[in-house]
């Protein structure tokens, strides 16, 4: 083998120590998106013959975005973290150990968590967004402490052909002595399943993982899941947050957070779509943006959402763009929470919380302390509703598809039945 050769494991029958292992890249070795990969160069001595070795990390970073000093990927990246603790890992797994060590590891290789990370990994290298991975990386967090779990059960670690009737009985069972809530043990199991597929529909490439079609059957992971009910702002509580301007004088902090979900309650827009609104978006008065969460899903991914003058009011205070009004998801609800107590939103609200599959604990709430980023939409589509938009033209501006889906949205209250009822 050529001295600087590629491989993509290593002969672990030479002692490799920390100042033997430098981590590279090579830049003439772009790609066409402008990509390299990272390498870790082993120098091993055989028969007293310095040898130096190539050793693929899988992972890719633009020039720009490396530090040839620090042997690490720069905060440039957008997924600088991800990638750097790739690589950390990496880098333990080429230090050697003691040989009584090695056996026990091998004995423990955890064939399912291993390929979870290399899809992860694969995810990354694709250049896909955060959101669309960020869901498998819990999911790994959370298999890894089952596993956990299971050893002290006397099992073994997690391969593909446990993924049975029993496997998933057992996950269920653990999830809700965790406490996890019916909703997100389902969609445990989704996501689960959407990863196993994809190593199962490419299985003649991997001959080496041995699988069961245990998952592929309606009992594996269900679970019977609850809706949380909409919780739109009323007429009146819209009419106080347009208007409580004179109320943040002392809470300048506020100002930003009510326009943020004002401006969302006349567009629908989700949060995650919320601060990427430009001048680039508005065409011939209309709003046009691509939802993130469906641009992977649906090929006609687009929302049309017409400008009206608190849309418009609130695009020209901040120079034509929601950019600056950008908080992160955690801090936009803890602040809007401040903001509904000062303008006393405190309608008591019957609230079920899931802990578990058993049933319910129901708590009376004000309703300050329930409402959140999303209950802009559950505004903008109720208060459509109510105003007699027609139900294609309120799908075509929330980009929803089905109506099943944009009737968990509606809440419609008491004045409005009676409303309509003596009009008719």
């Amino acid at each position: 083998m050529d001295v600087f050769g590629t491989e993509n494991h290593v002969q672990h029958d030479f002692c490799i120590k920390m100042r033997d292992i430098k981590i590279i890249i090579i830049p003439r070795q772009k790609n066409k998106e402008g990509y390299c990969s990272i390498y870790f160069e082993l120098t091993t001595y055989d028969g007293g013959k310095r040898v130096r070795r190539r050793v693929s990390s899988a992972v890719k970073v633009k020039p720009s975005n490396w530090s040839k000093v620090k042997s690490k990927v720069l905060k440039s990246d957008p997924s600088a973290t991800l990638k750097n603790k790739l690589l950390d890992n990496k880098y333990q797994e080429l230090l050697l150990v003691p040989s009584s060590t090695k056996e026990k590891e091998v004995k423990e290789y955890s064939e399912l968590l291993d390929y979870l990370d290399r899809f992860i990994q694969l995810r990354v290298m694709l250049g896909c967004k955060r959101t669309s991975y960020k869901e498998f990386i819990t999911i790994k967090n959370r298999m890894e402490r089952f596993e956990e779990f299971r050893l002290s059960q006397g099992f073994k670690r997690l391969r593909f052909n446990d993924l049975t009737l029993r496997f998933s009985d057992d996950l269920i069972l653990w999830m809700s002595s965790c406490k996890y809530d019916p909703n997100t043990i389902k969609k445990h199991f989704i996501t689960l399943k959407t990863f196993v597929n994809h190593y199962y529909n490419r299985a003649s490439e991997y001959p080496e993982i041995e699988f069961t079609n245990d998952y592929l059957k309606s009992e594996f992971g269900k679970v019977s899941t609850h809706s949380s009910p909409p919780l739109p702002l009323s007429d009146k509580e819209f009419v106080v947050l347009c208007n409580c301007e004179h109320l943040l004088i002392a809470k300048p902090s506020l100002t930003k957070v009510k326009d943020a979900f004002l401006f969302a309650c006349v567009t629908g827009l989700r949060y995650s779509d919320l601060f990427n609104v430009s001048e680039a978006n508005i065409r011939e008065n209309l709003i046009i943006v691509s939802p993130s969460k469906t641009e992977n899903t649906k090929r006609d991914n687009l929302c049309r959402i017409p400008l009206n003058h608190i849309s418009k009011e609130i695009l020209n205070k901040y120079g034509g763009s929601t950019a600056s009004l950008k908080l992160s998801n955690q801090v936009y609800n803890r602040r809007l929470k401040e903001l509904f107590n000062l303008l006393k939103f405190n309608q008591i609200t019957e609230v079920k919380e899931y802990s578990g599959l058993g049933s319910p604990l129901v708590k009376n709430l004000p309703k300050h302390q329930l409402l959140s980023s999303h209950n802009a939409r559950d505004t903008f589509i109720t208060m459509c509703i109510k105003r007699g938009v027609s139900i294609p033209v309120i799908m075509e501006m929330t980009g929803h598809t089905k109506y099943e889906t944009m009737k968990k949205y509606i809440k419609l209250d008491d004045n409005h039945l009676f409303e309509s009822m003596s009009r008719f």
